[in-house]
């Protein structure tokens, strides 16, 4: 990657911090603040320099973390999840600060983690390409990062560009481990290849409340299926591969870079999101008539804020809330849809997989089989394509996740190849390591599938604390003894 692909990154997004205020420290003895690199709701996440190690490390700190108890767990999951794995892959959690309060009181939590220069929905979002060797070389260091984590028995869930950080040198981290899953129990046992979410309820909370974005999510978890495998990170990994072929100038030249240089499948609304369920309305139908409202009561051209009245019970629809794009038609509203018309329309066959009985009556109402369409794949958006890299996509981006490609066999694809050998080469990946499979599943203890008391809460933050403060002071002991 070239050298000048960093400069619109950290350097941009940075606020100094300001001498009216006193700055906020952490162990000053230990870290450094320089500035600011990002804020949220959660809070700010601060530059700094670990004086132990001379490096660069960023602190996310979060205020009120008890104010959303289902964000707090999902604080706690990433937390625990990230002080169990190591992978240079995936992003290092260094320590936990526990502030603002004792174990009873705190409402502050810090977190000291790697720092990485840019993720990649800034690098897609940029001017800058990549020639071949350097997106597959990305792509073939994220699916590294995602196959360590399925062998520890976690998949991510929310695998998309935002979540993966670069540096100039083309080092990948994944990150923000909030929606993932250990599929381990604490006594050790776990089922690798199938997870049983009991409390569906639950599950469709967790991924609506946060934001996520929708346009890389399998649609096995689009339509709320109860069992799912580690194949819902594949299909992300499709779509991020696609995107990355993007990056290269023989797919998208630069003068066409604002115009092409978009995601796969941008749908505009989801299944099974509605504007209103009055408590003795069907969901499905609800949302029937809500995709309908936005099909047809809209003109091609509306881009202003519209407010509808739909014939349920006068239930109100702002049709604009769910519209990004100028031009709004069918093809640019589900993300079913969106997904469908690359992919083609699944048959019967391909969804009796599905838990749900709305999701089955949702396709079969709205997808019937009179009217599929044949997939077009990625022809329209990567022209004289390379057979390897269409090949590869395909195989990814299968509706049925019993029917989509496994990780190995696509680390192993010759799509691949060459990239394997280069990685072996410079001694970046050990591959046969990395598909070993040898590792142990991690195990959360704590009830991730039921909510917890603040209470609970606090005593497991209290419990992560310690295990990263005990890591930490081994890593120190262990540096101390190898400068010496």
């Amino acid at each position: 990657m070239a050298s000048k692909a960093v400069q619109f990154e950290v350097t941009n997004s940075a606020q100094k911090l300001s001498p009216q205020k006193k700055p906020w420290t952490l162990n000053p003895d230990r870290y450094q603040i320089a500035d600011v690199i990002g804020t949220g709701s959660y809070g700010k996440v601060f530059g700094a320099v670990d004086k132990f190690t001379g490096k660069r490390v960023a602190i996310k700190r979060s205020k009120d973390v008890f104010g959303e108890l289902t964000d707090c767990k999902r604080m706690l999951r990433e937390i625990a999840i990230l002080n169990r794995v190591e992978h240079r892959n995936v992003v290092k959690l260094h320590e936990i600060y526990l502030l603002s309060g004792s174990a009873s009181n705190f409402t502050e939590i810090a977190l000291v983690l790697e720092q990485c220069q840019f993720d990649m929905k800034k690098l897609f979002k940029s001017n800058e390409t990549l020639n071949e060797a350097h997106s597959r070389a990305l792509f073939y260091r994220i699916c590294c990062g995602v196959q360590y984590l399925h062998s520890r028995g976690v998949w991510h869930r929310d695998l998309k560009p935002a979540n993966i950080l670069l540096n100039e040198d083309c080092t990948v981290k994944i990150c923000d481990f909030g929606l993932a899953r250990a599929v381990a129990t604490p006594d050790g046992n776990a089922s690798l290849q199938l997870l049983e979410d009991k409390n569906s309820k639950n599950q469709s909370r967790d991924l609506t409340a946060h934001v996520v974005t929708r346009w890389y999510r399998a649609p096995e978890l689009i339509l709320l299926h109860d069992f799912y495998t580690e194949a819902i990170d594949v299909w992300s990994l499709g779509c991020i591969l696609f995107e990355l072929a993007l990056m290269e100038p023989r797919y998208c030249p630069k003068e066409d870079i604002p115009k092409k240089r978009v995601p796969l499948f941008p749908g505009a609304c989801c299944y099974p999101l509605s504007p209103r369920k009055d408590k003795n309305d069907n969901p499905v139908e609800v949302y029937l008539l809500f995709y309908r409202s936005c099909t047809s009561l809209l003109a091609p051209n509306t881009s202003e804020k519209i407010i509808r009245k739909t014939p349920l019970e006068g239930s109100p629809c702002i049709l604009s809330t769910f519209f990004h794009l100028k031009k709004v038609d069918k093809k640019h509203v589900d993300q079913l849809r969106v997904i469908f018309e690359h992919v083609g329309t699944p048959r019967p066959s391909d969804y009796d997989f599905l838990s749900n009985p709305d999701a089955k009556y949702y396709l079969r109402k709205h997808f019937p089989v009179e009217k599929a369409r044949p997939p077009t794949w990625f022809h329209q958006r990567l022209h004289n394509v390379d057979p390897l890299l269409d090949d590869a996509l395909r195989r990814l981006l299968v509706f049925n996740p019993a029917k989509r490609t496994t990780l190995r066999a696509c680390m192993e694809h010759d799509f691949l190849k060459k990239t394997r050998t280069e990685e072996r080469q410079r001694g970046y990946v050990d591959h046969d390591v990395e598909m070993s499979g040898t590792v142990e599943p991690i195990a959360l203890h704590f009830p991730d599938h039921r909510d917890m008391t603040e209470s609970e809460l606090r005593h497991f933050f209290v419990m992560e604390e310690k295990l990263s403060k005990q890591r930490d002071l081994e890593y120190r002991r262990t540096r101390s003894v190898n400068m010496c």
